[in-house]
């Protein structure tokens, strides 16, 4: 018995399509017979002045008509469900759809940063976190239907004003690009042991968009199911160079170093179909 949390995919990094499409397949056309040519008459026998043209091949009747392919069965079905399973038996081919609470759910960015020969790692963070995904199972695998995160970055605050001024005005200028965005493409080592109530590891990869730049990323995850909540935690880097924009320096007395830290702490709240 595998139990719901095989389920504990994450928002923290999450999603991927899984589009089966059936294909067509076609009938060879049927190939008339060639008639063979007439033997050739004798050189005194007249020519004919008026031969028949030849008769067109009848058109197979017996052909079957093309058939569809049996759509795939054991893809994760589109429509959400009232309950999340007990056992992996009863979730093949269903959906579970979650939602991020923003509430319970922080972004951080952490930094190495050095103020006037001091080093130090700077902070910020935002709750401004949106972001919903539908889970599944095929063949006994994890899988997503669709995920998204969005984080608000006007919103990110640290232990400076100016510094998070000069961050939305000039440096990440999130008062032009509001918005980051990931979005799940693969979900990568997943534990076949997972058990209730013990935290499952593995790596969630996507499409990280910042500056309205689209880079790859990799998160590493470590989530776990209580009660019909996803609780859990998820960090990668970016190279701030790698999104259109160098790191913070200002005359040699201020600088920051590439990459940063991002680090998504946070909850999932299970909903029903229906609700």
């Amino acid at each position: 018995m595998r139990a719901r949390l095989f389920f504990i995919l994450s928002v923290f990094a999450m999603v991927v399509f899984v589009n089966a499409c059936a294909s067509n397949p076609t009938v060879a056309p049927t190939v008339a017979s060639v008639p063979t040519q007439a033997s050739v008459p004798p050189t005194n026998a007249p020519a004919p002045t008026n031969a028949p043209a030849p008769t067109q091949a009848p058109a197979p009747t017996n052909a079957p008509a093309p058939t569809n392919a049996p759509a795939p069965t054991n893809a994760p079905a589109s429509n959400t469900s009232s309950s999340l399973p007990k056992t992996l038996a009863e979730g093949e081919g269903k959906a579970y759809a979650f939602q991020v609470v923003p509430a319970e759910t922080t972004v951080e960015y952490a930094v190495d940063e050095l103020l006037f020969g001091k080093q130090q790692i700077t902070r910020g963070k935002t709750n401004a976190v949106e972001g919903d995904f539908k889970l599944g199972f095929q063949n006994g695998k994890p899988v997503l239907e669709m995920s998204k995160l969005r984080v608000d970055l006007r919103t990110l605050t640290s232990d400076s004003n100016m510094r998070d001024n000069m961050i939305r005005r000039q440096w990440l200028e999130s008062n032009k690009y509001p918005y980051a965005d990931f979005v799940v493409t693969e979900i990568k080592n997943f534990p076949s042991d997972a058990a209730p109530g013990q935290e499952a590891k593995f790596q969630v990869t996507g499409d990280m968009t910042i500056r309205e730049i689209t880079k790859p990323a990799t998160f590493d995850v470590t989530v776990k199911l209580d009660g019909d909540k996803l609780v859990g935690t998820g960090v990668t880097k970016i190279f701030m160079r790698d999104y259109g924009f160098e790191p913070p320096e200002i005359l040699g007395r201020f600088t920051v170093s590439d990459p940063a830290t991002i680090t998504l702490t946070g909850v999932a709240q299970f909903v029903p179909s229906g609700s």
